[in-house]
């Protein structure tokens, strides 16, 4: 079997499992409207999707022949790379974990999706600037407006 097929069935299966696991979480009368099981259940579904949709992928691309072309390769192909990717990736969001609770959420996440952009190699723009923080500003109307989450206020708060 095809290695990534085998991962893309691995991940569903896992997903599922999940979402098991996540359907004992007891509801309280004390919770908030997302209730303790709502992010384990969106995070469930996420892996659950993103899972199916690689195995149908990667099904495709075996199904026409084109295995050989459906791999990507690159950083991934040699372990050092990749592991010196993923450290790098690890220490932007573990800035962005220190930076949340002083600056606040809007300039935190538009750091985080600014700062992983620039890594993964993308240009110093105003386009990007825009994608940071629209980026920031959507999932802030998610989770603060949509959701009803409370997001660090920072020191933003005491200046407006």
């Amino acid at each position: 079997m095809d290695r990534d097929l085998a991962c893309g069935l691995i991940g569903t299966a896992i997903a599922l499992a999940y979402l098991n696991a996540a359907a004992d979480i007891p509801t309280s009368a004390l919770g908030d409207t997302v209730g303790a099981a709502g992010v384990p259940h969106l995070l469930g579904y996420a892996l659950a999707a993103v899972s199916v949709a690689f195995v149908a992928q990667r099904a495709i691309a075996l199904a026409r022949g084109k295995a050989a072309e459906a791999r990507t390769g690159g950083v991934f192909d040699d372990p050092v790379p990749a592991f010196a990717s993923a450290a790098g990736t690890v220490l932007i969001c573990a800035a962005f974990v220190f930076l949340l609770e002083p600056v606040g959420y809007l300039p935190a996440v538009a750091f985080l999706i600014f700062a992983l952009c620039v890594y993964q190699r993308v240009a110093i723009n105003a386009r990007l600037a825009l994608i940071a923080t629209g980026g920031a500003f959507a999932l802030w109307l998610l989770f603060a407006v949509l959701l009803s989450v409370r997001m660090p206020a920072g020191i933003w708060a005491e200046m407006i």
